[in-house]
């Protein structure tokens, strides 16, 4: 999982992610995993997951573009 510290990225549910991208959130999860998404986990190990805001929306546009 790629992971990030930054505190001026705006991150969202994987849900909320899952339903911008319409996707299942088993995918949002998959491309964590992957690298392909950045996420950090809040409230450790066993917390939230939550995605970037923009690394979800250049994952997007790279779907779309081609």
């Amino acid at each position: 999982m790629t992971t990030t510290t930054t505190s001026t990225a705006n991150y969202i549910t994987v849900r909320r992610a899952a339903e911008l991208a319409g996707v299942s959130h088993w995918t949002i999860r998959k491309w964590v995993r992957r690298g392909r998404l950045q996420a950090k986990q809040r409230g450790g190990e066993r917390g939230h997951l939550l995605i970037d805001t923009t690394s979800l929306m250049d994952l997007l546009e790279q779907t779309i573009n081609g």
